[in-house]
């Protein structure tokens, strides 16, 4: 009989053992679930912090390349195309630059347009920067417009 007591008794035990052992492992399962529910919530704002830092880094490449161009156009020489030659002479900024190229690439349209679709730039000094794009002299008036320009001593009001 006594060994029936001891067998209850272990038993009573072994029960009490995994009923413990139950709870600590929902414990456990429930603290790692929120651990792991923080470092999800970590883990989508580095990822949008990245995703920040990754679209300015590419904007700042994107400037350096132009300007870098910039540079070595001027240095060699080269024609510029109009929107350059508008930043070049100082009508538009870096930004705005940037900016109608990105709009000119995703309408298909010229540079110059997409200046005067943000309103930097007037529709003389638009045409003005194609002449120059040309390879046109814009001080001697517009082509076809009917001969060259009077002289400084003209006797024309």
């Amino acid at each position: 009989m006594l060994w029936l007591v001891l067998l209850a008794a272990a038993l009573l035990a072994a029960v009490f053992v995994a009923r413990s052992m139950a709870k600590w492992h929902a414990n456990a399962m429930r603290e790692v679930k929120r651990r792991d529910a923080v470092l999800n919530v970590t883990l989508r704002r580095k990822r949008r912090e990245l995703d920040k830092v990754s679209k300015a880094l590419n904007d700042l490449r994107e400037q350096e390349s132009s300007f870098a161009r910039l540079v070595a156009n001027n240095r060699y020489g080269q024609p510029s195309d109009p929107g350059e030659w508008l930043l070049d002479n100082r009508h538009i900024t870096l930004s705005l630059y940037l900016k109608a190229k990105k709009l000119a690439q995703r309408k298909e349209i010229d540079i110059v347009g997409a200046c005067l679709e943000l309103g930097a730039i007037d529709k003389k000094l638009a045409r003005e920067a194609l002449m120059v794009a040309r390879g046109e002299n814009p001080e001697a008036g517009e082509p076809g417009a009917g001969g060259t320009p009077p002289a400084s001593g003209s006797d024309r009001a």
